[in-house]
């Protein structure tokens, strides 16, 4: 029996008289964007001292605070990112590299939504707070929303 694989990685079975069928029983794992998520969180719980420790009071207040899986997921992204840019804990940056760090992230991040420059500030915001660090948490810049009116489809 000889299994083919096609350019999108889907496995096809061998079967009698020289037919092919897509097979349900193999699959290639392919990495997904959880794992990439996962892979910077595990770089700054490796490089950067007490990261894990701060990572473990981070879950146990989101939890506690009833927000979700993926809240957590997202800010604990990007509390390891900006921890693995300066190898230091956020809590432990002045307010001059916070701002130098926000500013290379809405330059490199330019969207309409600007969402990741957001979960940024939210995530730094959150963890201030939870640390009782309120003069940072102070300083960090508002978020202005825009004001749309609806669009009217029908007319």
């Amino acid at each position: 029996m000889l299994d083919l694989t096609n350019r999108f990685g889907t496995i096809y079975e061998y079967q009698a008289k020289g037919k092919y069928v897509l097979s349900l029983s193999k699959k290639i794992m392919q990495p997904t964007h959880q794992q990439k998520r996962i892979s910077f969180v595990n770089q700054a719980c490796e490089k950067v001292p007490g990261f894990s420790v701060l990572l473990k009071r981070f879950k146990q207040k989101i939890s506690i605070t009833g927000k979700a899986t993926s809240t957590f997921v997202n800010y604990s992204r990007h509390l390891a990112q900006i921890s693995l840019h300066y190898d230091r804990l956020p809590t432990l940056l002045s307010i001059g590299e916070i701002e130098d760090y926000l500013y290379h992230v809405q330059q490199k991040f330019l969207s309409p939504s600007d969402t990741y420059f957001k979960h940024t500030i939210f995530s730094l915001r959150f963890v201030f707070r939870m640390e009782g660090l309120p003069e940072q948490r102070i300083k960090l810049p508002a978020i202005k929303y825009r004001k749309q009116l609806p669009v009217v489809l029908s007319k």
